[in-house]
């Protein structure tokens, strides 16, 4: 790979490992965050602090002026839209007006501006939330009715990047991600708080986790990544979108069973059907990953295989 990256949003867990990743490959990377160095607080903070050794820059990415300036001075050859907005995902009382002002709206001026420096392709972070609710593996060809306004809200970037890729020729891939996993992840996130619950061997109070999911290992999400950069130099296609996933629907008990194996702690401390589920979840989610593996020549790692990395880190 040649020429600098910039990676937008590098604060948060996916947005800090691929600046990462791509730093130690040897990449030029500037990493960009939306306010000053010392607002960032706890986790966020201390992912930043990690990236020392890479260059970061405050930029609004609301701000037109502010983002075109940026780029006619960096001229980056890859720009990764990751920075969004996420907050209460889950909820149907989720701002779709912020999220259309955040994660699309400032694709307007992203593309012209990236195109008049010779960008070699811009790659957005999408999600599996965009698909349907369905029992069978969401296919990238497929009608997507999301069921959330968040996934709509990320349903509506992807189609907008679609069109202004078109339009102004520049080579776009879609990374439609589910639930990864792995170091410097939210402490209030489940899978991190069971950790350290069975690591303290102390019970923790779940659901029957009988909801099936897609896990996947944070390091083969960034080499799905990084197979997304080399695609966009391979094809001539302008647009493309690719699962980024296990392929797998895992019941979140039997990734929960599988950690407290692995960690060699008694599966008894997990309290299996203590609480009650969420209202309305869906049962099943996971996507099929056979065009990622077909075109990008990318095989993540078994479930076990990357609970076993993930605790060792």
């Amino acid at each position: 790979m040649s020429g600098t990256i910039v990676i937008t949003g590098v604060s948060s867990f996916v947005g800090y490992h691929l600046a990462k990743f791509f730093s130690n490959q040897g990449a030029p990377v500037i990493g960009t965050i939306s306010r000053s160095f010392d607002q960032y607080r706890d986790l966020k903070l201390q992912r930043l602090q990690n990236l020392k050794n890479l260059k970061l820059e405050i930029v609004d990415i609301c701000d037109r002026k502010i983002v075109e300036q940026f780029i006619g001075v960096v001229r980056p050859a890859f720009w990764f839209h990751h920075a969004g907005f996420a907050e209460d995902y889950s909820s149907l009382n989720f701002d779709l007006d912020r999220a259309y002002e955040v994660n699309t709206r400032p694709l307007e001026w992203l593309y012209p501006a990236l195109k008049s420096v010779n960008t070699h392709g811009v790659i957005v972070t999408g999600t599996g939330s965009e698909y349907s609710d369905s029992s069978l593996a969401n296919v990238e060809n497929e009608i997507c009715l999301p069921a959330t306004p968040y996934g709509l809200s990320k349903l509506l970037e992807t189609q907008r990047a679609s069109q202004l890729a078109h339009f102004h020729k520049l080579k776009t891939r879609v990374a439609r991600i589910y639930i990864p996993y792995g170091s410097m992840e939210n402490p209030k996130k489940l899978l991190s708080d069971v950790v350290q619950s069975l690591k303290g061997r102390k019970q923790i109070e779940l659901s029957p986790c009988e909801q099936e999911r897609d896990f996947l290992y944070i390091d083969d999400l960034m080499s799905g990544y990084h197979g997304l950069m080399r695609h966009i130099e391979s094809s001539d296609q302008f647009f493309e979108i690719f699962n980024l996933s296990s392929g797998e629907a895992t019941s979140l008990k039997k990734l929960l069973l599988t950690i407290a194996e692995s960690l060699d702690v008694p599966a008894s401390l997990l309290q299996f059907g203590a609480k009650t589920m969420r209202p309305g979840e869906a049962m099943r989610q996971y996507g099929d990953n056979q065009k990622a593996k077909r075109e990008l020549k990318w095989q993540p790692r078994s479930l076990e295989e990357g609970v076993k990395l993930f605790l060792q880190e």
